[in-house]
């Protein structure tokens, strides 16, 4: 029973992460972010809707994202769900 239950935990944290990886860009964002490096593990910050014209974040809107191993990964709510199964995960193994 356990393993079943581990099973279907694993497949809807399957679902899960498929969602975290959906791609986030738009085709403008996506062709500047070629060749610039990527900090990971940095949350990346909400700009100022008064940015100056010609700032590198004059025009965009406000984006919770957090970047683990290089990949931009939607933040709040998804990984918070993931986190849970993660924990229901460990919990069902700790009673195997």
């Amino acid at each position: 029973m356990v393993v079943s239950e581990t099973e279907v935990l694993l497949n809807e944290l399957e679902k899960m992460l498929q969602q975290a990886l959906e791609p986030t860009a738009t085709p403008d964002e996506s062709e500047e972010a070629q060749g610039e490096e990527i900090n990971t593990g940095e949350k990346l910050l909400i700009c100022s809707p008064e940015a100056p014209e010609g700032s590198p974040f004059h025009g965009h809107h406000e984006e919770d994202y957090l970047i683990i191993d290089g990949i931009k990964l939607k933040a709040g709510e998804c990984i918070k769900n993931i986190t849970n199964k993660f924990k229901e995960i460990d919990a069902l193994m700790s009673e195997f």
